[in-house]
Order: structure tokens, then C-alpha cells, then sequence
């Protein structure tokens, strides 16, 4: 899978530091089921067909405008500030063991975009379709 373009100033250092991969790794370790589709068109035109036919749906952004739990959506709502704070406590293990395991620690960007999967998950949601510069490595 390749995401970013060359012009995504994150994609240097995640190419250098490879963080992403991860965290990703280890939420798959840890057996947190989900898919991840990236392709940013498909925000606006598509996620509210998906949901007419009955498919849940997570839709994940970056940056935000006024709340960062605006950034994770599911069925079409932003998640609750409740489901923020409790899904970042569950992920802090395994943020500290990425930590752990690297030079320098995840940014807020990984975490909270791995907050986003751990949501998505959660739900579970069907589909995720997520708009964010990850690195263009994976």
C-alpha cells in the first residue's frame, strides 16, 4: 500500500523513523481487527452511500479545526470525548512499548491516528477510509 505524496512534509521522518508501521504492527499483534482504505475522494462522495446500504463507517482526518476528536468520526458523528480519553488509556501499553522499541517516541500524530484505528475497531466498523500524510512506505 502506498499513502502520502512528495510533497507531504511528515513523509521524511516517517521514512527515516518508520513509526507508523509500528504501531500498526502492534495493534495487530495485540488482534485488534480492522481495514484500512485511503483515499481521500472517497470522504465526501462515497461514505454516505456506504452508510445508506447499512455498512458501518469510520472516516479518520487530519488535521482538525476545533476539537481533535472531530478527526475520528463513526457514522457519520465525531467521537465522544469519553471514547477519546478511555480508548487512549487502553493504548498507552502499547504506545510505550513502540517507545520502547524506537529512537524517538510516536507523535501525537501516530497516536492519535492510532487511536482512530483502535475506535474504528472497536465499533467495529466496516469500512475506514482515512485522509491523512502517513509516510508513503506502507
Amino acid at each position: 500500500m502506498q499513502l502520502g505524496t512528495n510533497t507531504d512534509p511528515y513523509q521524511r521522518a516517517e521514512g527515516r523513523y518508520a513509526l507508523m508501521p509500528g504501531i500498526i504492527a502492534a495493534l495487530r499483534d495485540s488482534h485488534t481487527p480492522f481495514s484500512i482504505l485511503t483515499k481521500g475522494t472517497m470522504l465526501r462522495r462515497d461514505l454516505p452511500l456506504l452508510t445508506e446500504v447499512g455498512l458501518r463507517t469510520g472516516r479518520y482526518t487530519s488535521p482538525h479545526l476545533a476539537s481533535v476528536t472531530e478527526r475520528i468520526v463513526v457514522d457519520g458523528a465525531p467521537v465522544d470525548d469519553q471514547t477519546f480519553v478511555e480508548t487512549y488509556r487502553e493504548l498507552k501499553p502499547i504506545v510505550d512499548l513502540v517507545d520502547a522499541q524506537n529512537k524517538i517516541p510516536l507523535s501525537f500524530f501516530e497516536i492519535v491516528t492510532a487511536l482512530g484505528f483502535v475506535i474504528f475497531a472497536d465499533a467495529p466498523v466496516e469500512v475506514a477510509v482515512v485522509e491523512v500524510g502517513m509516510g508513503g512506505e506502507w
